[in-house]
């Protein structure tokens, strides 16, 4: 018997409730990649934070340096 073309090949594909469940069980439980996105995360907001702070203080910390500076001279 010829397969036709317009059969998709996952209707050859069989796996049982019990192996589907496993992966499931076994995927939803692998917490591997977990710690480094939330590493990435806590590092985002630590670098938002400090250029907040920058961003916001930033003219005012250039105009006391700039004026110490130009005292010294």
């Amino acid at each position: 018997m010829r397969r036709s073309k317009a059969r998709p090949i996952l209707e050859e594909v069989h796996v049982s409730l019990s192996e589907a469940t496993t992966l499931a069980c076994r995927f939803l439980g692998d917490a591997s990649g977990a710690t480094a996105i939330e590493y990435g995360l806590i590092a985002a907001g630590i670098g938002a934070t400090i250029s907040g702070v920058v961003w916001s203080l930033g003219s005012e910390i250039q105009n006391t340096l700039y004026g110490r500076l130009t005292a010294l001279f």
